[in-house]
């Protein structure tokens, strides 16, 4: 690694400089003091080795007036604190303003020298295509296209996202002092058609929908009831049977026979009245029209006829 001469931007660098430039800028009095006393707080913590503090007071010093020298501390810092590529960074934008506005030449001299030896640790990612497309590097926003960005070599996740645009992933590998120029296009999305549901139809005027139980579980009902019923009966007449075989011959296991088939009797025709119970409370809740809608009710009327057979009444309607 070269070791880089200990050129750090005084307070005389900061207010020297290009006069027509500091006078487009319009910087109040106010803020130069300010300006020059973060500058001195960066460059105390700069020598404490507090390198990111440095870089804070810097940084919000050139927030308020940029002036290029503190461009050239902020990569320094950085340098020393093993940060390459936001040296690098600062380094090119520090460059790019001394073309505007000249700079001392030892102050150059040291730019120079930092810039060989950041070129050997860093690597330059260039990017054209879609326009304000957002670039994401190792899920990091680094700009919008076009763009050059500085990072470490090795092995790197790109990411190309636009509105409206499909998103372009790709791992890109970068060498060390090498500058890579990369050209995406990103095709436009397709569309996706939502697809509505279907609307319910409305019932017709006149009509409702149905409402109820189904007339089968009633009939079920009345059916269980019946068959019920029917054993209950053909049970009654069998202990009848039983009861004159007693009769003409009275025994113990007979008289038990005649007694176990008037009891499944009595049990039938309970089970058989509960089937009719629950028949008749689901008829109550049952719908008996088939279909899904009721057709319209019409109000009944009342047709008197005379003839020569006589007088005929006839009742007419829903009900």
């Amino acid at each position: 690694m070269i070791r880089i001469p200990h050129i750090l931007v005084t307070v005389g660098l900061l207010l020297g400089g290009n006069q027509a430039a500091e006078a487009r800028a319009a910087v109040s009095t106010s803020v130069k003091i300010k300006v020059i006393n973060l500058a001195r707080r960066g460059k105390r913590a700069f020598v404490a080795k507090r390198f990111d503090e440095a870089i804070r007071h810097w940084r919000r010093a050139y927030s308020l007036w940029p002036k290029p020298q503190l461009l050239y501390n902020i990569a320094l810092a950085y340098e020393r604190s093993r940060r390459p590529a936001q040296a690098m960074t600062f380094l090119r934008e520090f460059f790019t303003q001394a073309k505007t506005e000249p700079q001392k030449t030892t102050l150059m001299r040291g730019a120079r020298k930092l810039r060989q030896s950041l070129s050997r640790r860093v690597c330059v990612l260039g990017l054209t295509g879609t326009q304000g497309a957002q670039a994401f590097v190792d899920d990091k926003l680094v700009g919008t296209v076009p763009l050059e960005a500085v990072l470490l070599p090795g092995t790197h996740r790109l990411e190309l996202r636009a509105p409206g645009r499909t998103t372009v992933k790709r791992r890109i590998t970068l060498e060390a002092g090498r500058t890579t120029l990369l050209d995406v296009h990103l095709r436009p999305a397709r569309r996706r058609r939502l697809v509505r549901p279907e609307p319910r139809p409305r019932p017709r005027p006149g009509t409702a929908p149905l409402k109820g139980l189904h007339m089968a579980y009633s009939l079920t009902a009345v059916g269980v009831a019946l068959a019920l019923a029917g054993a209950a009966v053909g049970t009654g007449l069998l202990a009848i049977e039983r009861y004159d075989d007693f009769q003409a011959n009275p025994t113990l296991a007979s008289r038990a026979r005649v007694k176990t088939l008037q009891d499944a009797t009595n049990s039938l025709w309970a089970l058989a009245g509960a089937a009719g119970v629950t028949a008749v409370v689901l008829a109550i809740f049952t719908r008996w029209r088939s279909g899904r809608e009721s057709p319209p009710r019409r109000a009944p009327t009342v047709d008197i006829e005379v003839g020569p057979g006589g007088l005929g009444v006839a009742l007419r309607g829903s009900f």
